[in-house]
């Protein structure tokens, strides 16, 4: 069968549009057996696979202030302080090792040092969840196996690339990016693209096999009041996108099924190829023939005496 992905993108509070995406989905009994994020993407997955059901994460959001999560720092070379944002993963992200999770999980994150990208798939998901958000000099780095791990959005914004190399074989992508565009008109209908239409904007690695776009360009990243406006938003996505998410884990099933017979006519083929020659050249003078099994017992072969 095949194995379904996901890769959530960050956009901040944008990011409670995956909540959306995520009810849609649950109702078509779709249910991803990998799940990637990064930034929100990685905080809404996590606390997913960790058993927080999508009523209760649209619940908390609709809860949720800065005021809450972060409180200002005197310190030079961050913004906020976060011992309150890293309680409140805690109390969301029910696992405390990834091994715990419903799925296979991870959250990608940057060594601040290196700038190289990291896939963090063990350890404490509530940690590396905070390591995936913890945007650069507006929040303190995380410390994981000696590295200072900041957003993984500065390398990563759609990890699909990660879904896939733990299993994915259809991956659905999510962004929540927006565009920062005062004054443009928003478009009637969200924006879904096909594999083939992101191949020419990603490459052929990073495409996802769908690519769900809310449209979220009125919505500011950093403004948490319109939770329930981020959620939708994601559902009408999400429900534009099932038709041809739908036709397309039909195809691949069709496949899978149809796959076996494929595989038993072309060897019946290849042994009938080398039986040949024994079934169109008979000893003359012979009149009498009768079936008799050949070595290969599911096939009999008609020989003369």
């Amino acid at each position: 069968m095949t194995s379904i992905g996901l890769a959530l993108g960050g956009g901040i509070a944008r990011g409670l549009a995956h909540i959306g995406v995520l009810r849609v989905l649950e109702r078509a009994a779709i249910r991803p057996d990998v799940i990637c994020g990064t930034s929100s993407g990685a905080i809404i997955g996590l606390a997913y696979a960790a058993g927080m059901t999508v009523d209760e994460m649209a619940d908390v959001g609709q809860s949720m202030r800065w005021r809450q999560l972060v409180r200002p720092s005197v310190r030079s070379d961050r913004v906020f302080d976060t011992e309150r944002l890293e309680r409140f993963l805690a109390m969301i992200i029910r696992a405390r090792d990834f091994e715990d999770l419903n799925c296979v999980c991870a959250a990608i994150a940057c060594d601040r040092a290196s700038r190289e990208r990291v896939v963090l798939t063990r350890g404490d998901p509530v940690r590396a969840a905070y390591a995936s958000s913890a945007i650069p000099r507006v929040f303190p780095p995380i410390e994981i196996d000696g590295r200072q791990l900041v957003d993984g959005a500065c390398v990563d914004s759609l990890p699909v690339v990660a879904a896939r190399h733990l299993g994915a074989d259809y991956v659905i992508g999510v962004t929540v990016l927006g565009r920062m565009r005062p004054g443009v008109r928003r478009p009637r209908m969200p924006r879904t693209e096909s594999r083939t239409e992101t191949l020419f904007r990603h490459g052929a690695a990073s495409a996802p096999d769908c690519l769900v776009r809310p449209l979220l360009d009125a919505f500011s990243p950093w403004n948490l009041a319109h939770a329930a406006e981020l959620v939708r938003a994601g559902e009408v996505a999400a429900e534009w996108a099932l038709p041809a998410i739908n036709a397309d884990l039909q195809r691949r099933l069709d496949h899978h099924v149809s796959r076996p017979f494929d595989q038993d006519r072309t060897r019946m083929t290849s042994k009938l190829e080398q039986l040949a020659p024994r079934l169109t050249r008979q000893p003359s003078g012979s009149s009498e023939s009768r079936v008799r099994p050949s070595r290969d017992t599911s096939i009999a072969t008609t020989v003369t005496r």
